[in-house]
């Protein structure tokens, strides 16, 4: 895991092929960080569900990690139920993925809900290790679901350790927190170098590998700053996304262009991406689309004709680049 620094967000079939075929052709590792949104026990907008998705990345390559992102309470769809998160990752750990990240800080949110998540996180390893012991875990959550300071960080890795014993051997990977935050196709946090450096400090002195999350939108400068600070390995997903839906409707009639655009608009995924009281769908058209194009990525793949070559090629150069770092 060591030698993993980027795990990327499988958004499409493209993204998915790419990476696989790029790690391949410079064997190279690479982690993948399915949400459960993407692909869960019962399905998602990729197309797979859980277990067909391990099953085609492993008979593809074995250089590839796969992490399924945020697991737990609330992480699911809007109606998912307790009983359906505990079943997801129940799933994820029958059907072997490598990695789960624990992560009910969404639920307990609060500042006053910190012993409730810690006690969430411990409840959720012990219960997954009984299931399947090979199973390895990342612990922690981003800035954006719920900020945690120095001490609260250390806190929670102190408690873990406390609690679990050998089974803290288990956690690979522990979330820092540096200030980035996505907004429509921008990183728009405000990067903490110091945050990071004690972070990934506080990592080491646990024995677990830091990871940030939302490293979508930095420049190649930007990222290297981040590794040569302390950090082991970035998540970036809508970036890649982002990438093959501006290839999908760059030159495209202003007919297929409309008909894009009403899905995208209807389907509501945009809204997440933004910031509503600014945001206005009717002025920022080809923004909307780019925003969320990778939901409807097989419908808008049906209305576009264009060979996946040729994405999956710009999808490769940008795997080069940060390759390269």
């Amino acid at each position: 895991m060591k030698n993993i620094r980027f795990y990327i967000g499988p958004m499409t079939q493209n993204v998915i092929d790419s990476v696989i075929e790029f790690a391949e052709e410079n064997d190279v590792k690479f982690g993948f960080i399915p949400s459960r949104r993407q692909i869960d026990w019962t399905g998602g907008y990729v197309g797979y569900n859980t277990l067909e998705f391990i099953k085609y990345v492993n008979s593809k390559t074995n250089k590839i990690l796969i992490c399924r992102d945020h697991a737990g309470l609330s992480q699911g769809l809007e109606n998912c139920n307790a009983f359906e998160d505990s079943l997801s990752m129940k799933c994820d750990a029958a059907w072997n993925i490598d990695i789960i990240h624990i992560d009910p800080w969404k639920k307990f949110s609060k500042p006053d809900q910190f012993e409730l998540a810690v006690r969430e996180t411990i409840n959720n390893i012990l219960l997954i290790n009984q299931m399947n012991y090979l199973i390895k875990f990342e612990v922690g959550t981003e800035e954006a679901i719920r900020h945690l300071n120095n001490w609260e960080f250390f806190n929670f890795l102190d408690i873990l350790k406390s609690e679990l014993g050998d089974i803290f051997k288990k956690i690979k990977y522990a979330v820092i927190q540096s200030g980035t935050k996505l907004q429509e196709t921008k990183n728009i946090g405000h990067f903490d170098i110091e945050r990071l450096q004690k972070m990934c400090e506080i990592c080491q002195e646990f024995g677990v590998l830091s990871k940030e999350h939302n490293g979508d939108y930095l420049t190649d400068e930007e990222i290297k700053i981040r590794f040569d600070n302390g950090l082991n390995a970035i998540n970036i997903a809508p970036e890649f996304g982002v990438l093959e839906t501006k290839i999908l409707i760059k030159d495209i009639s202003n007919k297929k262009f409309n008909k894009i655009y009403n899905i995208c608009l209807n389907g509501g995924n945009w809204k997440k991406w933004v910031d509503l009281k600014c945001f206005d769908p009717k002025k920022e058209k080809r923004k909307l689309i780019e925003i969320c194009g990778h939901y409807h990525n097989k419908e808008i793949k049906k209305i576009v004709n264009m060979d996946d070559l040729t994405i999956i090629k710009e999808i490769k150069n940008r795997l080069q680049q940060l390759n390269s770092l």
